[in-house]
C-alpha cells in the first residue's frame, strides 16, 4: 500500500543521508557535523534506531509478501 511504500522511502532517505553527510565530511565538502555511519558508531542509541528503522522496512517488506500470497 502506499502508507508503507512512503515509510520504507523515508527511512531509505535518513540512511542515505546519513552515509552522504559522512562521505561529504570524509571528503571535506562539509565541516565535522558528527553523524555517524548507519549501523557504526560509538554512539549506541543511533545504532539502535538504525536497527529499529530497518526492523520496519522488513515488516513492511514481509506484510507486503502475505498480503500477494492471498
Amino acid at each position: 500500500d502506499r502508507v508503507g511504500f512512503y515509510l520504507a522511502v523515508s527511512i531509505f532517505l535518513i540512511f542515505l543521508v546519513e552515509f552522504l553527510g559522512n562521505m561529504m565530511v570524509n571528503l571535506n565538502l562539509i565541516p565535522f557535523v558528527g553523524i555517524p555511519l548507519p549501523f557504526c558508531g560509538t554512539e549506541n542509541q543511533s545504532v539502535l534506531i538504525d536497527y529499529v528503522l530497518l526492523g520496519v522496512v522488513l515488516n513492511i517488506s514481509r506484510h507486503k509478501i502475505e498480503r500477494a500470497e492471498i
